[in-house]
């Protein structure tokens, strides 16, 4: 099993506040200070990467020789076999779920989105 941690949404508020408390902004311009960049891939979105990483768990899963349902036991609360099955047909998992999958893999978020012309 990889060792992972849940990602944390209240942390990641709680350092956008802070980092925009601390510039004196707005929501809407933090909001336009983080999207600034054009870069040549989509945005992390749930929809854009399951399918992926549906990918590479069935990799991790056949070279360690586990099932679908000790895929799902050590990725933890919230997580079914059947879930993480329906992911290779467009089933969605929550922003939260979507990195806790990233860590248990061990990758970096950027490697499951996908290029893009903006």
């Amino acid at each position: 099993m990889n060792n992972h941690s849940d990602f944390g949404l209240r942390a990641l508020y709680e350092a956008l506040d802070e980092q925009r408390r601390a510039r004196n902004m707005t929501w809407a311009a933090l909001g336009r200070e983080v999207n600034r960049f054009k870069l040549d891939r989509h945005p992390i979105s749930t929809s854009t990467i399951t399918s992926l990483q549906h990918s590479a768990l069935n990799a991790e899963r056949q070279e360690r020789g586990i099932t679908w349902k000790q895929v799902a036991e050590e990725l933890g609360r919230g997580f079914a076999a059947n879930m993480l099955t329906h992911m290779s047909k467009g089933g969605r998992v929550g922003f939260p779920g979507v990195m806790r999958i990233v860590g248990w893999l061990g990758q970096p978020a950027a490697n499951f989105t996908l290029a893009s012309r903006f």
